[in-house]
């Protein structure tokens, strides 16, 4: 269930997982130095998400974790 979930978010499926998502990543990417405010690390999320890199690099993951 929650890969499912988490493969819905990432291909861009509105709704809360997607919010929650958003904005967690959003606290990260503030955190991490990348964004200098929450709303600037919302779109940074809404973008990694939209433009298919959040899904590419779980792909890369799933694939290095399988060998």
């Amino acid at each position: 269930m929650n890969a499912g979930i988490t493969r819905d978010v990432l291909s861009g499926r509105p709704g809360a997982c997607r919010k929650i998502v958003v904005l967690n990543a959003a606290l990260a990417i503030v955190a991490g130095g990348k964004a200098g405010t929450i709303q600037d690390g919302i779109a940074a999320a809404e973008a990694a998400i939209d433009g298919g890199g959040a899904m590419k690099k779980l792909r890369a993951l799933i694939n290095m974790s399988n060998g």
